[in-house]
């Protein structure tokens, strides 16, 4: 049976897992430091990755391939970093493709961070990876919500889409982090659903006409 190796870069940790069937079977963390670019952490990365299949008593045979997490923005067709968000800025640069290869032998395939998480979190029920991934939502989602509230200084943040569907759990969690992170000295923002969170697009093309 293979295994897959997955990467998840962020901001100041890296995770490296090695899964199964959709169990996570191992892993494993480097500090990072995105100021200092992607292609610098490659050589602990190849550490990491090594000892994990040495640990596991795997070959490279074992393994499908690598799927890499990246936060910026990603052309997942051909698996390459097209910009950065002042975050690993040489990643546009780095051929993570070539390098996998070059190293292992092996196909790597690399997507927007975000889009992996909500994937993550979609498939995976009841388990750590899936705790860890939902984590990362509420953190890129409270800090869309507390980038806004710098900028805009609202009173109340309307929140829309499908997220919405699972209300009930996601806005608490929302607004704690938001209460806790946001600066705003006058008070504390109120997050409220909307009153059509699946239709908003169409009530806003209604409006424009």
């Amino acid at each position: 049976m293979k295994f897959t190796i997955a990467i998840d870069l962020g901001g100041t940790i890296i995770k490296i897992g090695l899964m199964n069937n959709g169990h996570l079977i191992d892993r494993k963390e480097l500090h990072a430091q995105s100021s200092t670019g992607l292609k610098a952490h490659t050589p602990a990365l190849e550490i990491a990755i090594d000892e994990i299949m040495k640990a596991n008593q795997l070959a490279i045979t074992d393994i499908l391939g690598i799927g890499f997490s990246f936060p910026g923005l990603v052309d997942s067709s051909n698996n390459k970093i097209l910009s950065t968000n002042k975050k690993y800025d040489d990643g546009s640069d780095t051929d993570l493709v070539t390098w996998a290869w070059n190293k292992w032998a092996l196909p790597l395939y690399v997507e927007n961070d975000v889009r992996l998480a909500l994937l993550g979190g979609n498939s995976i029920n009841n388990d750590i990876l899936a705790l860890e991934i939902l984590d990362h939502c509420y953190s890129v989602w409270s800090s869309g919500i507390i980038s806004m509230i710098h900028a805009f200084d609202p009173e109340m943040i309307i929140i829309s889409g499908g997220i919405i569907k699972s209300g009930s759990v996601i806005m608490p969690e929302l607004q704690s982090r938001i209460n806790q992170f946001a600066w705003t000295p006058w008070g504390k923002v109120k997050l409220v659903e909307a009153q059509y969170p699946d239709s908003a697009a169409l009530f806003g093309a209604y409006y424009m006409v």
